[in-house]
């Protein structure tokens, strides 16, 4: 379908055997998928809670999305944290790449961190179950951490890429 694309590959392993590899590709003719980590000035990250069905539950998660057929990474990023936020990136750096399940899926999600002031002007996406966005201080988010609040693991990826980038300044 238009969605996904799966695919089961005989491969040869390094150490010379054979094996069966399953791999889904996802959102065929999609542009890039990107993830925002918008920081404020006062240092709290924005989060958005979102059902997800397929695990049943409500999750704490950076805004996050699919692009366009002909859209950059970076134009993914300024549009979802707009449609699901309603703020606006003033700056915009990318800070990686990361594959959320490198063993299943091709999608290499990119990562940006977006400064945003703390003006905004709700969207919201229709098509996405989004209760509440929140800005979250870094006590707050280990503590959704550690209670599973924030479960999602391109979320906590891009949130260890955006400390390693703090740490490193």
């Amino acid at each position: 379908n238009h969605w996904v694309r799966l695919y089961f590959d005989e491969v040869a392993t390094p150490k010379g055997s054979r094996r069966y590899n399953r791999v889904v590709e996802g959102r065929v003719g999609a542009g890039p998928p990107a993830v925002v980590v918008p920081v404020l000035p006062d240092g709290r990250i924005i989060f958005v809670r979102i059902y997800r069905y397929p695990v049943g539950r409500w999750l704490l998660e950076l805004p996050r999305g699919f692009g366009e057929p002909r859209a950059t990474a970076m134009d993914t990023a300024q549009r979802e944290l707009e449609e699901e936020t309603g703020y606006h990136a003033r700056a915009l750096d990318e800070l990686g790449t990361i594959y959320p399940n490198s063993g299943l899926l091709t999608t290499a999600v990119r990562v940006f961190v977006a400064e945003v002031s703390p003006e905004i002007n709700p969207v919201g996406e229709a098509a996405e179950a989004i209760s509440d966005v929140r800005g979250l201080s870094r006590n707050e988010i280990d503590s959704a951490v550690g209670d599973a609040e924030i479960a999602d693991a391109i979320t906590i990826a891009a949130l260890a890429l955006y400390d390693r980038r703090t740490r490193l300044r």
